[in-house]
């Protein structure tokens, strides 16, 4: 259920970012974070944005926005103690249930 919301400016900056882009971004975050909540039944939801590689983007030349739905007992420690991942879904089941919701949730924004 993890997605990014990425705007159409293509920048590493979010300083220079319009403001009118910056709120379509947060306008679509509190859609997503809805729909991760209310429709794939996310107990929380995690928010990233890491700007420049320093700041561990893994894409530094276009800033983008990371929604990552939380659940009770998951198992997000798994990555950085076992170096390993654990998928309690399958990935397609997961894209489907999200798209099944979108229209709901986002309307008619940019998709």
């Amino acid at each position: 259920g993890h997605f990014m919301i990425i705007p159409h400016t293509h920048t590493a900056d979010l300083e220079l970012l319009e403001l009118e882009t910056w709120q379509n971004i947060t306008a679509l975050t509190q859609a997503g974070v809805r729909l991760l909540k209310e429709h794939f039944g996310a107990h929380g939801v995690n928010l990233g944005m890491n700007l420049g590689e320093c700041g561990g983007a893994g894409i530094a030349e276009h800033i983008h926005l990371h929604l990552v739905p939380r659940f009770s007992k998951d198992t997000n420690f798994m990555t950085v103690l076992g170096e390993t991942r654990v998928y309690p879904a399958p990935f397609e089941r997961v894209y489907e249930q999200l798209l099944e919701g979108v229209g709901h949730y986002l309307g008619s924004a940019d998709r």
